[in-house]
């Protein structure tokens, strides 16, 4: 089963603010997010890591080390002008996508850097996709800080996904515990394993929910 997502990101960033997207065209899951004004960039540099997006889209004035970011992640950058981040057009086609009538409806404020960059991914995905994308049609909007923030090195050497000199799967953390039956289960599994829940109320609802599924195998 393919338990690897193929995510496109779009950072919009400024000197005030910064906004990431990101979409896995296949599967229709697309995220977004304000990156909090502290240490701005090792957060979305963490980000970028943790997704392993395969292309990164940012606005050509971004003031961002792109080659810091490009060396963490190798992705391909796709430098983006500034038609893609006027407001009114991010968020008509946002509004179009998720089928709402306000920004409110999906989460996301008017003006936000998250909605700048998502609406560039959309329009984005509308120029170069050739299928219909009817099928991205719930927006996840989070939070920074609801999940523990793991940078590369952290990833690499706990080897949660993947062991450290051979990059298998098999040998790591992902690798003993992955026993899910569908390529949906085995990606969350692996989201979940390099987004740690940082929440005790959720660490327990999670526990509660695991085990409400071990105790009853009909629901299996």
């Amino acid at each position: 089963k393919e338990t690897e997502n193929n995510y496109i990101a779009s950072v919009y960033s400024t000197d005030e603010k910064t906004g990431l997207a990101y979409c896995d065209v296949s599967t229709g899951e697309i995220y977004a997010a304000n990156i909090p004004d502290t240490d701005s960039f090792e957060t979305l540099l963490n980000e970028l890591v943790k997704i392993s997006a395969s292309e990164i889209l940012i606005n050509e004035d971004a003031p961002v080390d792109v080659e810091e970011i490009r060396l963490n992640t190798n992705a391909y950058f796709n430098s983006m002008g500034h038609d893609y981040y006027v407001q009114r057009a991010t968020e008509d086609v946002i509004l179009r996508q998720f089928k709402v009538k306000a920004m409110l409806g999906t989460g996301l404020e008017e003006g936000s850097a998250a909605a700048s960059a998502l609406g560039a991914l959309l329009m984005y995905l509308h120029e170069t996709q050739k299928n219909s994308l009817e099928h991205i049609s719930w927006l996840q909007v989070y939070e920074m800080g609801t999940h523990m923030a793991l940078d590369k090195s952290t990833i690499k050497n706990l080897e949660l996904t993947e062991t450290l000199f051979e990059k298998k799967v098999q040998g790591s953390l992902l690798g003993v515990l992955d026993k899910t039956s569908t390529a949906m289960g085995g990606r969350k599994l692996k989201q979940w394993l390099k987004e740690p829940l940082n929440n005790v109320a959720e660490i327990n609802d999670r526990l509660d929910a695991v085990e409400a599924l071990t105790d009853d195998y009909l629901i299996c």
